[in-house]
């Protein structure tokens, strides 16, 4: 017998690494659910981007058929994370008048007026050659007046309905080689998302949602960093564009420095770095880490310090620009995701360096996602919860947000249980003598369930047609 369940699997194709996790509905009710992550080294790829579909498309099938070998069905559809140049995020406003009246003649937000919202942020207008594919309902107004999280936005009564939108657009050749990979290897795309909107709904608790928190993702060849406001995003810039900029430009210097193989420059980083200091941080960069003398080799540490140090500036002064330090202050702060900044303690040195710089704001690591995770491969390497930051961001989202019209499922064979011969005890156990021809009636221990049922209708059965045979039974006598 086959049986359908449910899944969801979400895709991110980084320039250093291609990360996948696939949650796979519970059984029961009971049984928790496991989310299955699988990441390899991209191939065809370079600052996020599909710059050889050829070997893009030999990377994606080796990572779908790794799933494929764990789970025993092949992934059909994904969510998909995008990081392209020129991203763009653009306020957009718009309204609409109400039309449906309730009993007393009043208008108010009707479903499909808010359907009619969702299709005229599709008008939004962007610059030549972009193209929009992700959008966030971030703020309803009834009447010009913003609708709170604890009102609900339909069956609200007003004679207008706005509401803004975040619209996220990219590069259209950029999106198109994107997805032509995909393609190819049999994928249809359930979505393509910047995940960066979704990170304070999984990683900041619902009563902190409305504080000030800010984003750091530190990528392969480039910086996000967003910060949201009242629950949503409300700044956003992405760094790139620059050699300096981007996790593996720190592996580069370490392998330039010690020449030494990528590998053991990426050891080194999640190894023997550490930046806990000896001193208190009065310099971006400690003086006493600087080598005395040219001939004498450098710490790794002092390699990748004044680098980090660097993209810190940048971050400050783009807190700076968008007058946002106060609100982290009092907030929850700079979280820093993703597995290019994954150094011991660096999050001590990272809250002192802001510190110097005039913004004494709280600085976290990537906290524990809200799932259990379970690589398919056992000997997998890097395999920290950090490096699916993105993936399991556009997870949470999808188990929020799907309908049952957008569930994929595949499908599972179940064994049918065998039908077990039901025992034939002697019916001397009811005090009674077999007739000639009679079946035999159940013991006590095998009357359970379905089994019970059955004999006991056997057994007013046969009575009555004893009963019929007997013209002396006073039980028919009127």
């Amino acid at each position: 017998m086959e049986k359908k369940r449910r899944y969801i699997a979400c895709l991110d194709i980084g320039s250093w690494y291609t990360k996948m996790v696939v949650w796979i509905e519970p059984e029961t009710p009971q049984d928790k659910p496991v989310v299955y992550t699988q990441l390899c080294r991209s191939q065809g790829a370079v600052a996020g981007l599909v710059c050889n579909p050829t070997d893009a498309v030999k990377g994606i099938r080796s990572l779908v058929q790794i799933f494929y070998e764990k789970l025993g069905f092949h992934i059909e559809r994904v969510y998909l994370a995008y990081f392209g140049r020129a991203e763009t995020m653009t306020l957009y406003r718009v309204s609409t008048n109400c039309t449906t009246k309730d009993d007393t003649g009043f208008n108010y937000i009707s479903a499909s007026d808010i359907e009619q919202l969702y299709k005229l942020s599709e008008d939004c207008r962007l610059a030549q050659g972009l193209e929009r594919f992700d959008r966030e309902a971030i703020r309803f107004y009834r009447d010009g007046k913003e609708i709170t999280e604890r009102e609900s936005v339909q069956d609200s009564y007003a004679d207008v309905a706005a509401c803004d939108f975040n619209i996220y657009a990219g590069e259209k050749n950029d999106l198109k080689k994107l997805r032509k990979p995909l393609r190819q290897c049999g994928l249809s795309i359930q979505q393509v998302v910047t995940p960066m909107r979704l990170l304070q709904r999984l990683l900041i608790p619902k009563l902190r949602q409305e504080l000030y928190t800010a984003f750091l993702n530190v990528g392969a060849e480039k910086l996000q960093l967003g910060v949201f406001v009242g629950g949503s995003l409300a700044y956003y810039r992405v760094f790139e564009g620059s050699s300096s900029i981007g996790a593996s430009h720190l592996t580069k210097q370490l392998n330039t420095t010690y020449n030494c193989g990528v590998d053991s420059a990426e050891k080194m980083k999640r190894v023997d770095i550490s930046f806990e200091l000896s001193e208190p941080l009065t310099h971006p960069i400690p003086q006493y880490l600087v080598p005395a003398s040219e001939d004498d080799t450098p710490s790794p540490l002092i390699v990748v310090l004044p680098i980090v140090a660097k993209w810190m500036k940048f971050v400050a002064a783009q807190f700076a620009e968008w007058d946002v330090v106060r609100g982290l202050m009092n907030g929850n702060g700079l979280y820093v995701v993703g597995g290019g900044l994954g150094f011991q303690h660096i999050e001590t040195y990272l809250k002192d360096l802001f510190k110097l710089y005039g913004q004494p704001i709280k600085v976290s690591l990537f906290p524990d996602p809200p799932f259990h995770l379970e690589p398919c491969l056992a000997n997998q390497g890097q395999d920290g919860s950090q490096f699916y930051t993105m993936a399991l961001a556009m997870l949470h989202m999808a188990l929020e947000e799907e309908t049952e019209e957008q569930y994929a499922y595949y499908e599972v064979q179940v064994d049918e249980p065998e039908a077990e011969e039901m025992p034939q005890p002697s019916p001397e156990a009811e005090g009674e003598s077999p007739e000639p021809g009679a079946e035999p009636d159940p013991s006590p221990e095998a009357e359970d369930g379905i089994s019970l049922i059955a004999s006991y209708w056997q057994r007013l059965r046969r009575r009555a047609d004893r009963l019929l045979k007997d013209d002396d039974d006073p039980t028919f006598q009127s």
